[in-house]
């Protein structure tokens, strides 16, 4: 029964992954990434080694111009994930627009289910940092950065740098590269 499940795991997870580099309209898709569903992707987009995308029945990704999504990150939509123009993920990046029902507890959480999936959007030219998180109904604002080891949990703000768990805004990029302007001229 296990040797059996284990089987079905490896032939799923075997059927999700590409044997040879992919590219058309300037795509390049690694080999071992996995690509399942309406994923849209964009031109010029990079999708790293062992990076996986799956769309459910009636969902949708769309991954913009541009975007780097890199090795070993899963996106998993039940509904709609945007990932915008020239955003950047670095490794082991992992993006929901759903979550796992709790229960009371008198089940176990395998038998509940998932929540009801909310759009993710993340804004272009966003940098997303190794290891975060990106839970369902979070926005991320053009331009944004968010910190390594990050769990985004609702809306970060244009051009705002994030961090911890769940994410905080600590700055704003705008504001921090005028001062560097300014410090800069007073210093010659």
């Amino acid at each position: 029964m296990i040797r059996m499940f284990l089987d079905d795991c490896r032939a799923y997870i075997g059927s999700l992954r590409l044997r040879a580099v992919w590219r058309t309209r300037g795509v390049h898709v690694a080999p071992g990434a996995g690509i399942r569903g309406h994923v849209e992707i964009g031109p010029g987009a990079i999708i790293g080694r062992d990076a996986v995308l799956v769309a459910g029945p009636n969902a949708r990704i769309v991954v913009g111009a541009g975007a780097v999504i890199n090795h070993r990150c899963f996106i998993t939509a039940k509904r709609f994930i945007e990932i915008g123009a020239n955003v950047l993920f670095a490794n082991n990046v992992f993006v929901s627009d759903h979550g796992h029902e709790l229960g009371d507890g008198s089940r176990a959480v395998v038998r509940l289910g998932a929540t009801t999936p909310v759009p993710v959007r993340i804004g272009a030219g966003a940098f997303i940092g190794i290891n975060v998180v990106v839970l369902a109904g979070s926005g991320i604002g053009n331009g944004a950065v968010i910190g390594a080891n990050s769990v985004v949990t609702g809306e970060i703000p244009a051009r705002a740098v994030a961090v911890g768990a769940p994410a905080r805004v600590i700055r704003n990029r705008t504001i921090h590269m005028e001062q560097r302007s300014r410090h800069a001229t007073q210093a010659v």
